[in-house]
């Protein structure tokens, strides 16, 4: 009970201190719609991930099933629009920070299966202000001067997505789990242009 009195004095200091000062006020106003505001977004985020989710169900599984029962690839409307099926892969590395040593046997498969030139090897050293005849040394000197350096190792998203694609193509194995691969269909729209 004496956290409702409690609720209810600070409730009414509060209104108090608006009305004796206009600028308070005028913030309170705007913190209130603030408030709104956050809670519309949220609100239709949440609507927005539902439809995608939607769409997505749609677009991968339901129209290519359908189109694929008649024996179809695409759908043309008398207006023009195209619904066409195409086959999709996608193919990611695993995230050095959530999976290193999943990332570095991906590494590993690519190099011992002819795609270790798709890796890109970055080695970055960085110097200060004024240490440009630092860094020149280093080019010639590299390690041997104590300098180590920041190494990245990577493969373009792009580049991996093709190289398995191509593997595929030939028939030869990709190990799904090491690059969560993903193929299928999705639907694409094509609409007229007039």
């Amino acid at each position: 009970m004496s956290d409702n009195l409690e609720n209810l004095w600070e409730k009414d200091q509060g209104e108090v201190l608006q009305n004796s000062n206009p600028a308070l006020k005028e913030i309170t106003s705007k913190c209130s719609e603030l408030e709104h505001l956050e809670s519309k977004i949220k609100s239709k985020q949440e609507e927005l991930d539902e439809l995608k989710s939607q769409a997505k169900k749609l677009s991968y599984e339901e129209i290519p099933n359908l189109l694929a029962e008649q024996g179809l690839e695409e759908l043309r409307l008398n207006d023009g629009t195209v619904f066409e099926v195409k086959q999709i892969i996608n193919a990611y590395l695993p995230k050095a920070d959530k999976d290193p040593e999943g990332r570095e046997n991906a590494f590993k498969w690519l190099r011992n299966n002819g795609l270790g030139d798709i890796i890109k090897n970055d080695i970055t050293v960085s110097f200060g202000r004024g240490e440009d005849n630092k860094a020149i040394e280093y080019a010639s000197l590299a390690e041997q001067k104590g300098y180590l350096p920041t190494q990245k190792v990577d493969v373009h998203n792009r580049v991996l997505v093709s190289a398995v694609k191509e593997r595929l193509e030939k028939g030869l194995e990709v190990p799904p789990e090491m690059f969560n691969l993903f193929v299928g269909n999705q639907t694409k729209i094509k609409r007229s242009k007039k």
